[in-house]
């Protein structure tokens, strides 16, 4: 019986898994795309840079932040399923840690680049 459960555990698992997989690889290159976005406007104001280029460039980082948040998202609830289901072992719970970061590092994306926009735009 307990053969079973364990066989079925490892069945659910196995599209958690591809899920997860799926997911952080997905963060890591949202990540990396939203770094390069912001170095690229910092560069733009010192480089002066129009003003709608900056703005457009401040849309893009605050859309890619949003995607990336919500892959984040995805990728701790996957992770923490996996564990539940006892596919991964809670030796495996440091892999929260970079995606936690990417987390954290997103929302101050997010409200820096909403920030700016709104106060550029008067509003």
């Amino acid at each position: 019986m307990e053969i079973k459960e364990k066989q079925l555990n490892r069945n659910k698992g196995k599209a958690l898994i591809l899920l997860y997989k799926l997911a952080s690889s997905m963060v890591f290159i949202w990540f990396s795309f939203e770094v390069l976005l912001f170095l690229f406007y910092l560069i733009g104001n010192y480089q002066n840079f129009l003003d709608n280029s900056q703005l457009l460039i401040l849309r893009i980082l605050s859309l890619s932040a949003f995607i990336t948040f919500v892959l984040c998202f995805c990728s701790l609830v996957t992770l923490l399923f996996l564990l539940i289901l006892k596919v991964y072992n809670w030796g495996n719970l440091i892999r929260i840690i970079p995606i936690s970061i990417a987390l954290v590092v997103n929302i101050l994306f997010l409200s820096y680049s909403t920030i700016i926009t709104q106060l550029s735009e008067g509003i």
